[in-house]
């Protein structure tokens, strides 16, 4: 009995092992058939800023309204606060910015985060999509965008990736 019981153990092990590493196959198979991609689209935006005033606040408040046009089609909208140093060309903003709109076939909306700043005339900038913002066909989407302000334009590149199609 105790021989039957040990070979059953062992079949049952044996079942459990080949199982998981099918399993292990199958997600490697499926891993290399739709690897997640890093995607870029291109264009332009128009910019309205409209200052906002706040009794007691010394930051600057603005509200932003966006217009993307290119490979990203839609409008944005969102809320930036900013503060200028005694130092010039010194000042530092945040803003928060819903996307909605159409990307190479994809429609849907997420969310990015903004931080910028200037430290006596020298500036950076990062725009990154925020994790879990996206809805509708962005839903998983991350990345970050880059603005470039080109005398009256205003240009953008995303980087981007959505997670791979589920069949």
């Amino acid at each position: 009995m105790k021989i039957i019981f040990r070979l059953f153990i062992q079949t049952l092990i044996g079942v459990t092992v080949l199982t998981f590493t099918q399993l292990a196959l199958l997600l490697e198979a499926a891993a290399k058939t739709h690897p997640t991609q890093i995607m870029k689209a291109t264009g332009t935006l128009k910019i309205t800023l409209t200052p906002k005033t706040d009794e007691g606040f010394e930051s600057g408040r603005m509200t932003i309204d966006k217009v993307y046009t290119g490979e990203l089609e839609g409008i944005g909208k969102g809320q930036m606060l900013s503060v200028r140093t005694a130092v010039p060309g010194s000042a530092s903003y945040i803003a928060l910015e819903s996307v909605k709109g159409t990307l190479n076939g994809h429609t849907g909306s997420f969310t990015l985060q903004h931080s910028g700043s200037m430290v006596r005339g020298e500036s950076s900038l990062q725009v990154n999509i925020v994790n879990d913002s996206g809805t509708g066909d962005f839903k998983g989407i991350s990345g970050t965008m880059n603005i470039e302000k080109t005398e009256n334009t205003h240009n953008y590149t995303l980087s981007y990736s959505l997670p791979a199609p589920k069949d």
